[in-house]
């Protein structure tokens, strides 16, 4: 809302404005601008003649205003509203002069208030000058020049603000005021131009006669007094109440708020003075408290700020006869001068204590009748005086300091109240609550709640209120809660079950809880565990038939004697050890029945000395003259003081185990013999077997290195296998003799994790690939770089896992390492090594077999799973000796996971070193060894399992995604340096892929290069644009493919061979060799057999989905089959497959479907001609 303009003539009624030579208005008056449907900043620097008089009377009121009329005269003409409407006001005019610029102003004023007005007596004046005008205007007026000094004020600004200057001299504004007011006049002024001659304008100023700051809001006009020079008419009105009654008004609220949404004392006092600063100036305020309950000697002061700002903290000084006890003395609120501080003082009703103010103003804090304290306020300057007004406004903040005390002092008594009532019933080892009428519980402790008991609902998400009406016992407590309701006070036992089913006994004290009047509302119930005692009465009652029955069966010989030896009891079962009853023995002498020695006699002493003797072997003489040998254990029985008084004992017959422990002896030493001849036998066995065995190999290497026809190369290769499977049996069982002999040894050495897997990678990868199997690996980032260890074994170990997992895993399936560190102590730490495959699963029948030696699972005739059954066996042999264990959980059907621990020793930084020197010492130049982390995203299987061969054989660590989607994840959970990314594919293309990849923020950001058909330049240059960093053309050249990784990772590779002179063939082939000799040198044989047997069944669905799509004229779904075929047979370089799909699909992208038939046609042709070919092709190359 815009804010109203004020007038120079302040009286409500007047209804004027004024208007210059040419007719401008530069004064109106607030009631004349709202008859006239106008506000005041409307109607200031508009022409009159322009807005308010109509087009007939123009000519003459143009007249009048430039005449001077040093009379009043009537003015017979309407004014023109707003809204267009003639207003008749009866208006009058006259000419008044402008001495400082040397001109007249023209009022007009309403005629029906112009007698008796400030206006009548102006013109009673001779002079008739615009400033005797104002000098009986109750608004503040002065004005300035364009040097922004101070030419004229009037009464009004005078007597509030001082003058700014004498009649007859002339000062500068800044010089007459502070600087920050005449500042913010300045840049008022400095909007007024030739253009722009009114701005409002709003003022606080701090007045040079009394030291009040004054709020002034009016409007500055502009008038030119010639061509350099302005004159700046300022016109307020004081507006200093009423900014001090919205100050007070947001006072009594915000102090009243502070009391509510507080409980911080401190907060509150030092919010409630900053409340004040707004409407009092009182930078000096304090709080004196009084409590001659507590500390009748000292005063506190938990608040005070003194000399402009300074936090003096919390003061307690010594009670003294200062203002401030003067002033809770007195209870009533007092406002003071320094005079006034000197009389009392002489006249001995206060001491002075510290700096006198010039004012003082304090009010006492008052809490139900009686003065707590007082709140002060104290102003050192002569300048800062407090009114009556200011007083009033105290009196209402201490009410509201000293309502926040009480309700503080309230809080922490109900809260001292509370935790000391809560104390009682949380601690209580009691269960206690309460229950209203409707049996809902309404309170309840810790105890209770924690307890499995009545009235307890154990769902958390139902209400506990709810009465428990699923117990067997409901009628039963509604009995007893009724009588309870009733007023009587029970006591009784009730038989519970706890949560894991057994007794428990509890005392039940149930009470009324009267509201009122004999007025029941709950009752109280407190619940008290008397499971101990009830337990100890009955096994009180059972404890002598229990013991009786103990007694009875024993089978072992209890025995009580006095010192003597005098025997006083014996169990029944003396009748089987000795053949005497009870009956007989009893008050015989002990030495009776058992061989005496010298050895016997010191057990005597010992028991006499040590009290309790265990294990103690004697022999025993039977009825019928048998010795039998046993063990017994035999104690002193002692009085309350310690004083011996009896002896008891249990004896146990262990002649049979004497005689088996004998037996065992002699089976061990037979045993011993035994596997030292094993030993023997497999040593002999071990040479005599491996000397043929070496030349075996060694023969069958030279043959297969000599020149074979095809049928005998498989001749030798089968031979080669057969004679590695016959030495690995042989390892196997030399392996475990070994270990079974104690003489396997493990030699630690420093090695990486990594590099441990990477073996292991590289020495079954060829045989997964061929299986269509993914092996890939983890290795968690608390495993350290570098261990100590048994490298060696650790292979073996997994090895054995891996090869098992690789025979029970189909085509298609999967085989993941992980390796994690389980705990660290000191240097030596545990790791955990996992081998998960997605095979045919072991039952769990089968899992207790497995790691039992020469133990297979299948051992029909008709098994498709070969081997020793030794590998589990050794392996777990061999985790044992590095310290760790072995074991599997497998479901049957749903894969395996083999585990196995081990031990190892953390590296020193100086072995790290070194090794890491030595290591890149190894790998300077390397023919295609690379070591990058590399993700190939493609949908199809062909290019994915392709560019993954080529870049395994390479060295690289590669994970494989068939989708944007599974990308993705692959992105979040590892750190990739390179990403191969395929452009065209479903649901999330490589680009949309690449802007989520980048969006993880991951650090480093693996480079992602585009891997597509699309081979145009221009595609390279649009996919770069939007957002990847490389570009790679299918079909995919294995030597390019590795290319992009070094140029990304920076890797040096010693590439092998030299240009090829021959001149190229462009002329498309079935199948270009060049591509396939590639692929047969990083995949292997068995690679190209699987990547081309399926592209020709991938095609082939692929172009009879094309037929379809032709049939409906579908060329959208026709375009992204063929560009499938284009990339994957330019992979596999099936080049007049991929040169043919590529020309029909740049013809459907520019609409050109014309002889497509025909085209698709030889497509055909070309499938067909592969079909025929490519085995032979393959099988000559």
């Amino acid at each position: 809302m815009e804010r109203e303009v004020s007038t120079p003539i302040s009286y409500t009624s007047l209804l004027a404005l004024m208007v210059n030579p040419d007719g401008v208005i530069n004064f109106v008056t607030q009631p004349m601008a709202q008859i006239l449907g106008y506000k005041v900043a409307e109607l200031i620097g508009q022409n009159v003649l322009n807005c308010l008089i109509a087009d007939k009377e123009k000519s003459n009121v143009s007249k009048l205003i430039l005449a001077e009329q040093s009379q009043i005269i009537s003015l017979n003409t309407s004014l023109i509203s707003k809204q267009n409407e003639p207003i008749d006001l009866r208006l009058q005019l006259i000419s008044l002069k402008n001495n400082l610029l040397n001109e007249h102003k023209t009022v007009f004023v309403s005629d029906n208030i112009i007698f008796g007005s400030i206006i009548k007596k102006a013109l009673d004046k001779r002079k008739n000058e615009l400033f005797e005008l104002f000098d009986l205007t109750e608004e503040l007026i002065v004005i300035l020049n364009s040097r922004k000094e101070i030419v004229y004020t009037n009464p009004s600004w005078d007597s509030k603000l001082g003058q700014g200057c004498n009649k007859k001299g002339i000062r500068n504004f800044e010089n007459c005021f502070e600087k920050q007011s005449a500042l913010s006049l300045y840049n008022s002024l400095e909007k007024l131009n030739s253009q722009n001659r009114f701005t409002n304008i709003e003022l606080s100023i701090k007045s040079k006669s009394n030291g009040k700051v004054y709020h002034l809001r009016g409007y500055a006009i502009a008038e030119e007094k010639n061509r350099q020079e302005y004159l700046y008419q300022c016109i307020f009105n004081d507006i200093t109440e009423d900014v001090r009654a919205e100050k007070v008004k947001n006072l009594y609220y915000n102090v009243s708020s502070q009391i509510v949404e507080n409980a911080d004392l401190p907060a509150i006092y030092k919010n409630i003075h900053k409340e004040l600063m707004e409407a009092i100036d009182c930078p000096n305020l304090y709080i004196a408290l009084y409590n001659p309950g507590a500390n009748e000697n000292t005063i506190q002061f938990p608040y005070y700020i003194d000399d402009g700002g300074i936090d003096r903290g919390v003061i307690e000084r010594p009670l003294s006869n200062g203002i401030t006890e003067y002033a809770i003395k007195n209870g009533t609120p007092l406002s003071i001068d320094r005079d006034e501080f000197q009389r009392l003082d002489s006249i001995g009703k206060i001491t002075i204590i510290g700096k006198i103010p010039e004012y003082w103003m304090g009010v006492p804090l008052t809490i139900s009748g009686r003065v707590i304290g007082v709140l002060a306020v104290q102003s050192y300057s002569p300048e800062i005086k407090y009114t009556q007004k200011d007083l009033e406004l105290l009196d209402f903040a201490s009410s509201q300091i000293a309502l926040a005390i009480e309700m503080a002092r309230t809080r922490e008594e109900l809260q001292s109240q509370t935790a000391r009532l809560n104390s009682i019933f949380e601690s209580s080892s009691l269960l206690i609550w309460s229950v209203n009428k409707d049996l809902e519980v309404t309170s309840f402790n810790k105890n209770y709640f924690e307890a499995n008991f009545i009235n307890y609902d154990a769902d958390s998400n139902k209400s506990r209120g709810k009465s428990d009406k699923t117990y067997s016992l409901d009628r039963f407590w509604q009995d007893k809660y009724k009588k309870a309701f009733k007023g009587e006070k029970l006591q009784f036992e009730i038989k519970l079950k706890d949560e894991s089913g057994k007794d428990i006994w509890k005392e039940i004290y149930l009470n009324p809880i009267y509201t009122g009047i004999n007025k029941i509302e709950e009752v109280s119930g407190i619940a008290h565990d008397v499971t101990q005692k009830k337990r100890s009465e009955l096994a009180l009652l059972k404890s002598e038939e229990k013991f009786r029955n103990i007694f009875e069966s024993f089978q072992d010989l209890y025995f009580r004697c006095n010192l003597h030896g005098k025997l006083l009891m014996v169990s029944p079962s003396v009748l089987e050890l000795t053949g005497y009853r009870s009956k007989e023995v009893i008050g015989k002498h002990i030495d009776d029945y058992y061989l005496y020695n010298p050895r016997v006699k010191r057990i005597i002493k010992e028991l006499r000395t040590k009290k309790n003797l265990k294990n103690v072997e004697v022999s025993i003489v039977k009825q019928n003259g048998e010795v039998r040998q046993c063990i017994c254990n035999i104690r002193m029985v002692q009085t309350n003081k310690s004083e011996p008084f009896e002896i008891e004992g249990v004896v146990r017959d262990i002649t049979q185990l004497k005689l088996t422990n004998q037996q065992l002896i002699e089976a061990n030493e037979t045993t011993e013999n035994s596997l030292r001849i094993k030993e023997q036998f497999l040593a002999n066995m071990s040479h005599e077997i491996r000397t043929p065995m070496n030349g075996i190999i060694g023969m069958i290497d030279l043959l297969e290195q000599s020149v074979l026809d095809k049928k005998q190369k498989n001749y030798v290769g089968t031979l080669k296998k057969s004679s590695s499977i016959l030495m690995e049996i042989l390892n196997d069982i030399l392996d475990i003799s070994k270990i079974e002999a104690g003489r396997m040894e493990l030699k630690p050495h420093t090695f990486f994790p990594v590099q441990l897997v990477n073996k292991i990678k590289a020495l079954f990868s060829p045989i997964a690939a061929t299986n269509h199997i993914s092996l890939s690996y983890y290795i968690d980032k608390s495993v350290p770089e570098q261990i100590i260890g048994d490298e060696t074994r650790l292979i073996q170990v997994l090895s054995n896992l891996i090869s098992n997992a690789l025979k029970f895993t189909e085509s298609g399936g999967s085989i993941d390492i992980s390796l994690d560190l389980l705990r660290k102590i000191d240097k030596k730490i545990y790791i955990r090594v996992e081998v998960t495959d997605s095979g045919i699963g072991i039952s769990r029948e089968d899992q207790k077999r497995l790691f039992s030696s020469f133990t297979q699972l299948d051992n029909s005739t008709t098994k498709p799973y070969s081997g020793t059954g030794l590998g589990l066996s050794i392996s777990k042999q061999l985790v044992n000796l590095m310290g760790g264990k072995i074991g599997v959980y497998s479901n049957l059907g749903k894969g395996s996971t083999f585990w196995f621990t081990f031990e190892a020793l953390i590296s020193d930084k100086e072995t790290v070193l070194e090794n890491t020197i030595s290591l890149l010492k190894e790998t300077e130049t390397p023919v295609h060894s690379l070591s990058q982390n590399v993700l190939v995203v493609d949908d199809n299987l062909i290019n994915r399992e392709v560019a993954g061969e080529i870049l395994s054989q390479s060295g690289c660590n590669v994970k494989l995604a068939q989708s944007g989607l599974e990308a993705i994840e692959l992105v979040e959970e590892n750190d990739f340096d390179i990403v191969f990314m395929d452009i065209q594919m479903p649901e999330m293309d490589g680009i949309q892929t690449t802007r989520r990849i980048k969006k993880l923020n991951k650090r480093p950001l693996p480079k992602i290069i585009a891997m597509t058909a699309y081979a145009m330049k221009e595609d390279e240059e649009k996919f770069i644009k939007k957002g990847l960093d490389d570009y790679l053309a299918k079909p995919i050249r294995a030597q390019e493919l590795i290319d992009k990784v070094v140029k990304w990772s920076g890797t040096i590779i010693e590439k092998n061979g030299s240009a090829n002179g021959k001149k190229a063939n462009n002329t498309p082939k079935v199948i270009n060799k060049d591509v396939l000799e590639q692929l047969e040198k990083y995949g292997g044989k068995e690679l190209i057999d699987s990547v081309y047997d399926e592209f020709e069944v991938e095609t082939m669905e692929q172009l009879e989905a094309c037929k379809k799509a032709l049939t409906n004229s579908n060329w959208i779904d026709i375009q992204k089959l063929l560009h499938t075929i284009k990339g994957t047979s330019g992979t596999l370089g099936i080049e007049k497959i991929s040169e043919k799909a590529k020309q029909i699909e740049f013809r459907l992208k520019k609409n050109d479907n014309k002889g497509i038939e025909k085209d698709f046609s030889e497509l055909i042709d070309n499938f067909v001609e592969f079909q025929d070919n490519f085995r032979g092709i393959i099988r000559n190359n």
